[in-house]
């Protein structure tokens, strides 16, 4: 077991109720699959089981699934679990056009993961970066 999954299991069990962020791995994007942070990270939800209406199972397969879509990871617990998502887009470097263009597919994918990781409560963290927490209770 990685450290990861030591971390986040400690704060699932025996962690005080109210962890900002337990862990924050960063996927460098595209090797997201190599990144050996990552890959302890999913261990690490997959080991927290079910909690209430939480899943590790689905949400460890829906971050492999869509790993290109995303920047950082942050996941803990809010006295149950809660995870944090800043999606992947060029924000340097582009014309205002492509710019705008990388904002409209990553907004895309902030409103498909609402709809598919069905937490109980979703919401915007940062405008700018288009983070978003979702948490299950």
């Amino acid at each position: 077991m990685g450290d990861i999954c030591r971390t986040v299991k400690f704060f699932m069990e025996n962690g005080p109720m109210m962890v900002q962020v337990g862990v924050q791995v960063f996927v460098q994007v595209p090797s997201a699959l190599e990144n050996k942070e990552f890959k302890d990270l999913l261990a690490a939800i997959k080991e927290v089981g079910r909690y209430n209406l939480f899943n590790g199972e689905k949400l460890a397969d829906w971050l492999l699934k869509n790993a290109k879509h995303f920047r950082f990871i942050r996941f803990g617990r809010e006295y149950s679990p809660v995870i944090y998502i800043t999606p992947y887009f060029h924000i340097r470097g582009h014309s205002k056009k492509e710019l705008a263009r990388q904002r409209k597919k990553a907004k895309a994918f902030v409103n498909r993961a609402e709809r598919e990781l069905k937490a109980d409560e979703f919401w915007s963290v940062n405008s700018k970066t288009l983070e978003f927490r979702a948490w299950w209770d």
